[in-house]
């Protein structure tokens, strides 16, 4: 066994370790998170036209600002070939956990540096990001770009895409709008 094959597999262990550690500590604060969720639950209660969501991200600790982005570049040190799906799928749950957190502008900076059909679902997430929250001209804005992202997408992408687009104009009372991106799915989506 050469010297240099050696040290190829100490550099591969080395980066499996730091990105065990960060999803690691990712998943603590995931839990953390999840703690606080009783505490925040009375503000949902109140009715979307009574809550104050503004079109900034909320305030978090600097451990928690933290975590999201070395969650973000650890999913991001990912190599694209061959592991595209996986690194894709890491940062979109990097995404749902910022905008789990009212973190829209976070999140939208993450969408962004998505390479594949997942950015379509980060955009549509984030346009029902919006509806929940009762903004209609960003849920409209992040629904058409997260439509060109499913207008070049494989059908069952396709499909997952424009059903999060159709929840975020539900939530909104839009339902006619809803049902153009609902019909003529397959089962499996549009039971979503």
């Amino acid at each position: 066994v050469s010297c240099d094959f050696l040290k190829f597999l100490n550099v591969k262990m080395i980066v499996k370790l730091r990105i065990s550690l960060v999803l690691s500590g990712f998943s603590l604060f995931l839990f953390t998170v999840g703690c606080d969720k009783q505490e925040r639950t009375g503000d949902v209660a109140q009715g979307k036209y009574d809550m104050v969501v503004s079109l900034t991200d909320k305030l978090l600790a600097d451990y928690q600002n933290k975590l999201l982005d070395v969650a973000f570049e650890a999913a991001s040190a990912i190599p694209i070939q061959p592991h595209i799906k996986d690194r894709s799928r890491a940062q979109g749950k990097v995404v749902e956990t910022s905008l789990e957190l009212d973190q829209p502008l976070r999140a939208l900076r993450y969408i962004e540096k998505i390479d594949n059909w997942r950015r379509g679902t980060g955009y549509g997430a984030l346009a029902f990001f919006y509806a929940r929250h009762g903004y209609a001209n960003e849920t409209q804005q992040y629904s058409d770009l997260a439509l060109q992202f499913s207008e070049s997408a494989e059908d069952w992408h396709k499909d997952h895409i424009r059903v999060k687009i159709a929840n975020a104009y539900t939530l909104l009372g839009e339902t006619q709008q809803a049902d153009q991106y609902v019909k003529d799915l397959a089962d499996v989506e549009s039971s979503k």
